[in-house]
């Protein structure tokens, strides 16, 4: 029975959000394609690789997310029913401070830095503490932004 069941699930095909958009707020779609200077779509199929497309270059993705959720055929149940939570997240500023280093590069007073060196022979410094504390920071950005986005649907 089970393995029955499976094999109907795998003739499903999956619906995305595009999927939904494209089928169901057509003119609202092609609008927003014709607002971001798209060509207009041929069928129904073509309109949602257009807008997936368009989703995947645009570069403000919070600005077209906000206008894909205005089109949104569901959009009227879904704020009757789910109340929409705002969260205010505090970001931390690090600010490094750069260290003069004598005509080798190397900063005898700052043991952070560590030697690399090329294929050429030459050894440089780098400071790894710096990328990490960079690296840190942007995924506690990217991890709030997810999570602030996340709240507003």
């Amino acid at each position: 029975m089970a393995s029955r069941n499976r094999r109907k699930n795998n003739n499903r095909t999956d619906i995305t959000l595009m999927t939904l958009l494209a089928n169901e707020a057509t003119d609202g779609s092609r609008k927003i394609l014709k607002e971001y200077g798209e060509p207009d779509a041929k069928d129904y199929k073509d309109l949602e690789v257009k807008l997936a497309e368009l989703y995947f270059k645009t570069t403000d993705k919070v600005e077209l997310e906000k206008k894909l959720s205005n089109i949104h055929p569901h959009k009227k149940w879904l704020m009757k029913y789910i109340e929409p939570v705002e969260k205010i997240v505090e970001v931390e500023k690090i600010v490094t401070a750069e260290t003069k280093s004598n005509a080798d590069g190397e900063c005898p007073t700052c043991s952070l830095q560590t030697k690399t060196s090329s294929f050429s022979g030459e050894s440089k410094m780098q400071s790894s503490s710096t990328l990490g504390i960079i690296g840190i920071v942007a995924v506690v950005g990217i991890l709030s932004l997810s999570l602030i986005h996340i709240a507003k649907k």
